[in-house]
């Protein structure tokens, strides 16, 4: 299609100069043409007339002459004057008999002629195939540059993709990443994918170059189009690298799993070998019957293969019902059972088990309920049994250290009497209120409340009690107000549980950090300190009832404050977690942000 357009353009362009030509002929007149490319120098004069022709600025034969002979690059092939039809020239300039011929037998501009020609042998033709080897000379350091560039960037090309083959796939230097996206699809689909993206690029790029792309961008386009198939060939080779280093290019292929399956179902029971046989003798009945016994074989075949169609209807309504009773189950309802009146075979007895799987569950999570209701009751019970002959020993206690001892020893032993009911006391209280809130029998009145506000009288209340211990308080809780939906005194205690936890057990004279973080619609507070002795319990240990931390903490605390702080917590919206490592304690709160003029949802419930 280009060189015909060039071809239409060359005879448009040819038919233009005859025409120009022709018009000239007819109606000649005296016309210089200096800028005419060509190495011959020519002025042609009608002697009678004055009209002339010539390519040199000069106006009159003489002057013709003396511009030739100036030029050392040009040399006389014809200086004379032509009569009628006879040709008079120097002898020394007379051109070959061919082309003094030529001049002869064609008049310029009639008779009477005054002819100059010369020649210059070093100018060549002045063409397109001269212009393109003049470009050529031009640019011929730039392609020998682009050349070697280009083979360079070749080089540097393949070392990068030696480099990425060596380092696609690993964490480090010697660890392996694990498998993710495109490297899991089996080996043969991947690189049939990779094979079809290469074609269909290919072929939608080339389409794009000849329908929508400019001549002006077409080179632009190749270049894109190369860049994209290079993708798609790196996408392809680092995934076999990868596939290769993992040893799982045999083993992630459709073939091995074809060849495993296989060999699992001949290994298998032997209903499964006689399903494979049931279904090679359906085949080839399949594919005998119609040929041997013509109409009827065929009508056999369609009978027996709408028989086939419905057990296999059968069964997957069946394998349905199955896969429903699990997703019930799944969601809690144990008390969900199939019905199996329609169902037989194997998904009769999947039905069954998962009906069994059902009643096991109830029967389970029942127990647990009651064993966790009587662990409750006993403890609420126990406490409140404990709770009255308590007060009495304390009432007592109180009594007596108000008498005057009647030794030193005597009053030493009321204050651990008083010292020690006081802490039974807090034990028996934080039973009661433990017992209470994992129960969920506590009433909270939900308000908007600022947790940075919270947590900076928080320690403010604690602020002497740290600075008796040679603790220094680290705060970064910002400027901005954090709005959570909350019970305030509950909140309270939760802050004064955590705080209480860290004056206790936090190593003197170290620091204390607490943050408080907003962001994605969550406020989240975090208390981090170093405990005195190292932590040896894990941080979902530590949010038990009764857990402490180390082993010097057996003297104080009830091991319930992380218990109750985390329960009151989630009974508010919250989340609750505590992390150790080695000394390291670190305790962290979210709730989320409430919205302006939001209504606090009911949380927990009355007892």
């Amino acid at each position: 299609m280009e060189y015909y357009k060039a071809l239409c353009q060359t005879c448009s362009d040819i038919g233009v100069r005859y025409d120009s030509y022709l018009n000239e002929k007819e109606n000649p007149d005296g016309t210089s043409h200096a800028d005419a490319p060509s190495n011959i120098r020519y002025y042609v004069e009608n002697s009678s007339t004055k009209q002339f022709y010539t390519n040199l600025n000069a106006a009159s034969s003489t002057e013709a002459r003396d511009m030739i002979a100036s030029d050392p690059n040009l040399i006389f092939l014809f200086d004379g004057v032509r009569s009628l039809a006879i040709m008079v020239a120097s002898t020394e300039n007379t051109l070959s008999e061919r082309v003094a011929s030529k001049f002869i037998d064609t008049i310029f501009l009639g008779s009477g002629e005054r002819v100059v020609i010369a020649v210059n042998p070093g100018y060549p033709a002045g063409d397109e195939l001269h212009e393109a080897y003049l470009a050529y000379e031009r640019r011929e350091p730039v392609v020998i540059a682009s050349i070697v560039i280009g083979a360079s960037a070749l080089a540097m090309l393949l070392l990068l993709l030696v480099l990425s083959i060596h380092m696609t796939g690993r964490r480090d230097q010697y660890t392996l990443c694990p498998m993710t996206g495109f490297d899991l699809v089996p080996s043969e689909i991947a690189a049939g994918l990779c094979m079809l993206a290469g074609i269909l690029w290919f072929y939608a790029a080339r389409a794009a170059l000849h329908r929508w792309i400019s001549p002006d961008r077409r080179s632009e386009w190749i270049v894109f189009s190369f860049a994209a198939e290079y993708g798609i060939f790196l996408l392809s080779v680092l995934s076999l690298a990868r596939r290769l280093k993992w040893k799982r290019l045999w083993q992630n292929s459709v073939l091995y799993t074809v060849l495993q399956v296989s060999s699992q179902i001949m290994a298998a029971r032997i209903t499964s070998r006689l399903l494979l046989i049931s279904y090679t003798v359906f085949i080839l009945l399949n594919l005998l019957l119609p040929g041997y016994l013509g109409a009827a074989g065929a009508v056999i075949v369609l009978v027996a293969d709408l028989a086939v169609l419905l057990y296999l209807m059968r069964d997957q309504v069946g394998k349905l019902s199955v896969r429903e009773g699990l997703r019930e189950i799944s969601k809690g309802r144990l008390d969900y059972r199939i019905d199996t009146r329609s169902l037989a075979g194997d998904s009769l007895e999947m039905a069954e088990a998962v009906n069994e799987m059902g009643v096991g569950l109830q029967e389970a999570v029942d127990a647990m309920v009651r064993s966790e209701r009587l662990k409750a009751e006993l403890i609420t019970n126990v406490s409140h049994d404990l709770k009255t002959p308590l007060t009495s020993i304390i009432n007592y206690i109180g009594l007596l250290s108000q008498e005057a001892p009647e030794s030193g020893k005597m009053r030493e032993y009321i204050d651990i009497l008083d010292r020690k009911s006081q802490r039974l006391k807090s034990l028996i209280s934080d039973l009661i209120d433990a017992s209470r809130i994992s129960s969920g029998n506590v009433e909270l009145e939900l308000t908007q409340i600022d947790l940075r506000q919270m947590i900076l009288m928080a320690e403010g209340e604690f602020e002497e009690r740290f600075e008796e211990l040679s603790l220094s308080v680290r705060m970064d809780t910002g400027r901005e107000s954090a709005v959570i939906t909350a019970d305030g005194s509950q909140l309270w205690r939760v802050l004064d549980n955590l705080l209480s936890n860290i004056a206790k057990y936090a190593k003197k004279g170290s620091e204390v950090r607490i943050s408080l973080v907003c962001a994605d619609g969550t406020a989240k507070a975090v208390f981090e300190n170093e405990s005195e002795a190292e932590l040896i319990k894990s941080g979902e240990e530590l949010e038990e009832r009764f857990v402490r931390g180390d082993l010097a903490r057996s003297s104080e605390g009830s091991g319930l404050g992380l218990s109750i702080a985390k329960n009151l917590t989630e009974l508010m919206g919250g989340s609750f977690e505590v992390r150790t490592e080695a000394h390291r304690f670190t305790a962290c709160i979210a709730f989320p942000q409430a919205a302006a003029g939001e209504k606090p949802a009911a949380h927990g419930a009355s007892v």
